[in-house]
């Protein structure tokens, strides 16, 4: 086996089987978060204000 053939043995094949088994057993995305998530990505997202970095405090 070439050196190419090993690495993308012991790399994708085994990624993508824990890729399926975990996606199997966990719970599907909640429809509201997908949703959510969809708009953002399409830049219809809510406009929210950056958050407020407090000050420091002095003594």
């Amino acid at each position: 086996m070439r050196r190419d053939e090993t690495e993308e043995a012991h790399g994708c094949r085994p990624s993508l089987a824990v890729y399926v088994i975990v996606s199997q057993a966990t719970r599907p995305t909640d429809t509201a978060v997908l949703a959510a998530w969809r708009e953002r990505l399409a830049g219809r997202g809510p406009e929210t204000e950056p958050a407020a970095v407090p000050e420091p405090a002095t003594t």
